[in-house]
C-alpha cells in the first residue's frame, strides 16, 4: 500500500481494520516500516483499513456511560460542597 504521501520513509506505522460488527478499530499489524513510500501487510478480506503511527485504544459504550455517570456524580458533589461552604460563610458573617 502506498503511504508515502502521508508518512516519511523509515517511519514505523500500525494498520487497523474497521470492524463494522463491533464498531471498533482492530489492530491488524504493528511495527511496519515505510520503505520507498510503501508498506506491506497481508489482508484476509477487502475492507477499510486505517494507517497511523499512534496506538488506538477502543472504548466500549459501557465504559463511556460509566465514566459519564461518575463524572456527573463528582460534579454534583463538588457543587454541593461549594454551596455548603458558601452558606456556612454567610451564616458566620451574620453572627459577627
Amino acid at each position: 500500500m502506498y503511504v508515502g504521501d502521508k508518512f516519511e520513509n523509515e517511519s514505523i506505522v500500525k494498520i487497523y481494520h474497521y470492524n463494522d460488527t463491533k464498531k471498533s478499530l482492530d489492530l491488524i499489524k504493528d511495527n511496519l516500516k515505510v520503505s520507498d513510500g510503501y508498506i506491506e501487510f497481508d489482508i484476509d478480506h477487502c475492507s477499510e483499513y486505517f494507517v497511523t503511527m499512534s496506538t488506538i485504544e477502543n472504548i466500549s459504550k459501557e465504559e463511556i456511560n460509566i465514566f459519564m455517570i461518575f463524572a456527573i456524580i463528582e460534579l454534583v458533589v463538588i457543587i454541593s460542597l461549594v454551596v455548603m461552604i458558601f452558606i456556612k460563610l454567610k451564616k458566620s458573617e451574620k453572627k459577627q
